[in-house]
């Protein structure tokens, strides 16, 4: 009952994003959303083919923070933040991914969880920009800071609930062009849009 119940929230929040924030809608359909009870994942993960959330964890969220979550997951996969870390610092490389989105997604009008991370002064910047600016500006918050980014699954803890449907699996090639080429399609298809006005045109410009 509850799997169902939180797939058709979240079926809902896209639904509602075809009005509101259609971009992201639009791109939101290339994923599968796969509802589970799994102790081994602590909110949600993505890889590329599908959404993964903990139905657990959902069902305790509120409004801002599921769309956040959801539309986070969808815009890492849209600027190619599935590829491997092209830098030594994992970590600091995640907080930066999580830094584009982010800014990306304020700038479309979501509204952002107080918790998540956004760094004004990195706003329009590359994400090396951002990699090295985080490098310079220690944070004492930043390990508390939650990564979106990553598909890794936590330990499993003894007795722990375990669902065969949580099976991530690793980006090919072939998914990351796929993903490449719908960012480009949607970009198109919504050229001239409100959504696609300033800030967020020169955001997404690069990988148009």
């Amino acid at each position: 009952m509850l799997l169902r119940t939180q797939r058709g929230v979240w079926e809902g929040d896209r639904d509602l994003w075809k009005r509101e924030h259609p971009l992201t809608a639009d791109l939101a359909t290339h994923l599968m959303l796969q509802p589970v009870i799994d102790d081994r994942l602590p909110t949600a993960l993505c890889d590329g083919r599908h959404i993964f959330f903990n139905v657990r964890t959902s069902a305790r969220l509120d409004g801002i923070r599921r769309h956040h979550l959801q539309a986070h997951l969808v815009w890492h996969c849209a600027l190619g933040h599935l590829r491997p870390s092209p830098l030594p610092d994992l970590r600091r490389w995640h907080l930066a991914c999580d830094q584009e989105v982010n800014a990306l997604l304020l700038l479309l009008g979501f509204r952002l969880p107080d918790d998540a991370v956004l760094f004004p002064a990195c706003i329009g910047r590359s994400l090396e920009q951002i990699y090295a600016w985080l490098d310079g500006h220690p944070d004492p918050n930043l390990e508390s800071y939650p990564d979106l980014a990553g598909t890794a699954l936590a330990d499993p803890v003894p007795d722990g609930s375990r669902d065969p449907r949580l099976d991530p699996r690793a980006p090919d090639p072939g998914l990351l062009l796929a993903w490449e080429q719908r960012l480009k399609h949607c970009l198109r298809r919504h050229a001239g849009s409100p959504q696609l006005a300033g800030p967020v045109a020169a955001l997404l410009a690069s990988r148009s």
